[in-house]
């Protein structure tokens, strides 16, 4: 998260709430107080993840197909991000080694002849499921979490 966010978010509520909970005025307070609220928010930061609209990097995944990762954990192999499609896009058919999670934010996104989603519309893959091609007419925003199942789970 970039500096400018922090300082844009300084009284959220989470901010609001940590002051409540600071140490009451007194001798040295102005230094004590801010040491104690900069250690909660720390404490809260380690638990929490916020990312902007504008934050973050979209990547090329496949030509009209962009990709932007929110979250990812190396140790569970579970990921979280974006895929923002152009108007015709196409996905080639693949295999999951996961349950995969996709709930359609904007436009139109289909799977063969058969799977039609639309803005609001989830669809789960359960791990060892095959997709037929993911194709879009109008363009599409869709945001995805693959949850890696350990083997034997």
């Amino acid at each position: 998260m970039s500096n400018e966010s922090r300082s844009r978010d300084a009284l959220d509520p989470t901010t609001v709430r940590l002051l409540g909970d600071a140490p009451a005025a007194g001798a040295g307070a102005p230094a004590a107080l801010r040491e104690a609220v900069l250690a909660r928010v720390a404490a809260d930061a380690a638990t929490m993840l916020t990312v902007r609209g504008a934050d973050g990097d979209w990547t090329e995944l496949l030509p009209g197909i962009r990709r932007k990762l929110l979250f990812s954990d190396p140790e569970s192999g579970t990921e979280a991000f974006l895929l923002r499609a152009e108007p015709g896009a196409r996905l080639p058919p693949h295999s999951h080694d996961h349950d995969e999670h996709c709930l359609v934010l904007e436009g139109d996104v289909g799977y063969g002849e058969t799977i039609r989603l639309g803005s609001g519309d989830y669809h789960l893959a359960r791990r060892g499921s095959e997709h037929a091609a993911a194709h879009t007419e109008t363009g599409a925003l869709v945001y995805i979490q693959n949850v890696r199942i350990p083997p034997g789970a």
